[in-house]
């Protein structure tokens, strides 16, 4: 969920719900997927003063960056958050939608260790040493070059101007 949407919905309310109980709901459903019991731990969980909860409840608002931060940080899904519905917890993402929606294709896999093998083969010929971390990202850079571009196998040209620039950085 894109943070301008959730701002417009906190104004809105949803689907004609009213608005000052969505702060209450939240502050509810965080309670039960943490098993707590008090306001106050909640305000913990928000990384926020426990006094900010009975105002939150007044106004029916509660700030939408803790909530995602919250949701990102223990897993617990935007959609139960906010709307109620879908699994409690959503395995490997903290922010919404099913794990599939991240899953690679097969044809994204298949990018991938393309790209990863172009690099290696361009260390390789140059016979050049590099951190592990220094070729992840050439092979993300690669990978989405080629995402960008539909699909394309990557290209031995750009793999090799890319790690020409990354010699020069380190």
């Amino acid at each position: 969920m894109n943070i301008n949407i959730l701002k417009r919905i906190s104004s809105q309310g949803f689907y004609g719900l009213n608005v000052k109980n969505q702060a209450e709901e939240i502050i509810e459903r965080i309670k039960h997927a943490e098993s707590l019991r008090y306001d106050t731990d909640v305000a913990i969980a928000l990384g926020a003063e426990k006094k900010h909860i009975g105002p939150w409840k007044a106004r029916g608002q509660i700030p939408w960056e803790r909530v995602l931060e919250y949701a990102r940080q223990s897993g617990v899904s935007l959609d139960y958050l906010v709307l109620g519905r879908g699994p409690v917890r959503v395995a490997g993402i903290g922010v919404g939608e099913d794990v599939e929606h991240y899953g690679l294709t097969q044809i994204d896999k298949t990018l991938l260790a393309r790209a990863i093998a172009m690099v290696d083969q361009e260390f390789d010929a140059r016979e050049l040493e590099s951190s592990g971390k220094r070729k992840a990202q050439l092979v993300a850079l690669v990978y989405r070059s080629c995402i960008r571009a539909q699909g394309r196998e990557p290209d031995r040209q750009e793999v090799a101007e890319l790690v020409d620039l990354s010699i020069a950085d380190e």
